[in-house]
Formats: structure tokens, C-alpha cells, sequence
């Protein structure tokens, strides 16, 4: 079980997870209308497309990780002596077999969601764009970390804007956590490369990371139904004076593994932080739970 914990890179599902709510959230309207159809909100039956949305989100990431192994798997073989399939403990014919299993399960559950609450095609164009990255991605990003970065980026802004636009119209709100969600994505790959060496590390990764702080401020100023600014400003203090910081200590003293990780817990604080910017209390306090197990779980087997 542990190798295929490994190939997957189950650890960190919850990013995803979050991900995905924060479209969501930032979609469905004021948090205490969710379930009151007189305020136009969406109803109980959100969880069901939420859920769906979630585990579609779930196995298009499983999915990418295990081709990234797959596509990795020279590359890896003189860096990498730990990975499951240099070390054969998978098979490249059982790895193959998870990858298209995992990717036409997020094909059937975004389909069903999309079939529950959304009348347009947009949803269905959103996510073939999301799964066209994440295999482009996969196939070139050894040519660069530039190109590695923007799509990676791209990848996880169309989750969020696929679990949007699910949900309802795309507003200003869902374009900027999805643009917020994608520079910090490309800060993370940035920061990751030459982690196990083989290719020369990246910089700029900083700069992205802090540049996604401006996330959670264009959503308070774009959501009409954000309340006080003590929200926000709680949430850019966790992020701005907290996170990152911890990220950029880590990576100073030659830890980079553990800041890679941090950064990628990080995605649940941004997400965090910008729904705390739109008023959503319940779902800001759901995705730094989602947090908190993703730290857990890191501990159990790093997700890098």
C-alpha cells in the first residue's frame, strides 16, 4: 500500500480538496443563503455536486501524479532510486492501468456534477482544458521551468474555476482566487525544481508566493456580499507574515524538502484566506481543517 501512497502522492488530496471549495464558495452566494432557496441560495443538494466535484478534482490530480512517474521514470532512474517504479515495486503495465482508471473516473464524476447543477457547456470546456495541462504538463515539463510552472499553474486555476463555474456564472471573485490558487501553484514548482536533483533550481518562486497574497484582497473587494475587512486581514497575516515566511526559512537553511511541503500546505491557507475575504466563515474554517490533515498526512509520507 505504502508504494502506491507514494506513487500517488495521496498526501496531498486535501489541497485539492480545498481547491475545489473555494470555487465553489466563492459561486454559490452569502454563506447563510446556501441552503435558504428564498435568499437564492443553492440548496442541500450542493453537497452532491461538492462531492462529486471533489472526487473528480481528486482523481484527475491522482491521476497526473502517477503519469508524472510514468513520464519521469528515465529521468527518475538516476535521480530518484526511491520512486515505486524504479524500484519495482509497481509495475509500469499496473501504473499505466491506475492512470486511465483515475483519469475517466474524474471524467465521470465532473460530468455528473456538471449534469446536476449547470445548464452550460462552460463547466465541461473548463475541465477538458484542466486535463489537457495536466498531460502537457506531464510531457514537457523537463524542457523548463518556466513552461513546468505556468501550466502547473494553469492546472490548478481551472479547478477552481471548473468547481465555479458548476456552481454558477463566473464572477470577478472566482477569476482572482483561481489567479491567486495558480501563482502560488507556479511558486511551488519553482520551488521544487532540482529537489532531487538533475536539473539546476529555479528562482522567482518568492515573488509568486507573495504576489498571490493580493488574491485574498481582490476577492474582499470583488464579492458582494464580503462584510468587515477583519477577516481578510487575519487571514494576510496567517499567510503573509506566517506562511511564507516559514517557506523562505526552510528553503534558507537548505531544507527544501520541508519547504516544498509547507508551500504546499500552503494552498489550504491561501484558500483559507480568501474565503475568509468573502465572509465564508464555515468554509474558511473547513479548508484550514483540510489544512491540519494534510500536515498529518505529510508526516506519514511527504507528498513531493
Amino acid at each position: 500500500m505504502r508504494p502506491w501512497w507514494m506513487l500517488l502522492r495521496a498526501s496531498n488530496l486535501p489541497t485539492v480538496w480545498t481547491n475545489v471549495l473555494l470555487g465553489v464558495a466563492l459561486s454559490a452566494g452569502p454563506e447563510g443563503s446556501w441552503f435558504d432557496p428564498s435568499k437564492g441560495g443553492v440548496g442541500l443538494l450542493m453537497l452532491i455536486p461538492l462531492a462529486l466535484m471533489m472526487l473528480a478534482g481528486s482523481a484527475a490530480y491522482l491521476g497526473g501524479m502517477v503519469m508524472n512517474d510514468i513520464t519521469d521514470l528515465d529521468h527518475d532512474r538516476s535521480t530518484s532510486a526511491d520512486r515505486p517504479l524504479v524500484r519495482g515495486q509497481i509495475s509500469l503495465a499496473a501504473a499505466n492501468t491506475a492512470m486511465i482508471v483515475l483519469f475517466m473516473a474524474s471524467i465521470w464524476a465532473q460530468g455528473a456534477a456538471i449534469m446536476i447543477c449547470s445548464n452550460t457547456w462552460q463547466p465541461a470546456l473548463l475541465w477538458s482544458a484542466l486535463l489537457g495541462a495536466i498531460w502537457l504538463y506531464n510531457l514537457i515539463h523537463r524542457s523548463g521551468p518556466l513552461s513546468a510552472g505556468a501550466l502547473m499553474a494553469c492546472c490548478r486555476g481551472l479547478l477552481v474555476l471548473s468547481a465555479a463555474a458548476a456552481i454558477g456564472p463566473l464572477g470577478p471573485a472566482a477569476f482572482i482566487g483561481a489567479a491567486a490558487v495558480a501563482c502560488w501553484t507556479g511558486g511551488i514548482t519553482l520551488l521544487a525544481r532540482g529537489e532531487r536533483g538533475g536539473e539546476p533550481r529555479a528562482a522567482g518562486w518568492l515573488a509568486l508566493l507573495v504576489l498571490s497574497c493580493l488574491g485574498p484582497v481582490g476577492v474582499w473587494f470583488t464579492t458582494p456580499w464580503a462584510q468587515s475587512s477583519g477577516p481578510l486581514l487575519g487571514g494576510l497575516l496567517v499567510l503573509g507574515l506566517a506562511w511564507i515566511p516559514a517557506v523562505w526559512r526552510f528553503n534558507r537553511a537548505r531544507r527544501q524538502g520541508q519547504a516544498i511541503v509547507w508551500a504546499i500546505m500552503g494552498l489550504c491557507v491561501l484558500d483559507a484566506a480568501c474565503l475568509l475575504a468573502a465572509s465564508q466563515l464555515v468554509a474558511a474554517s473547513a479548508a484550514m481543517i483540510a489544512m491540519a490533515l494534510c500536515m498529518g498526512l505529510q508526516r506519514l509520507q511527504a507528498g513531493t
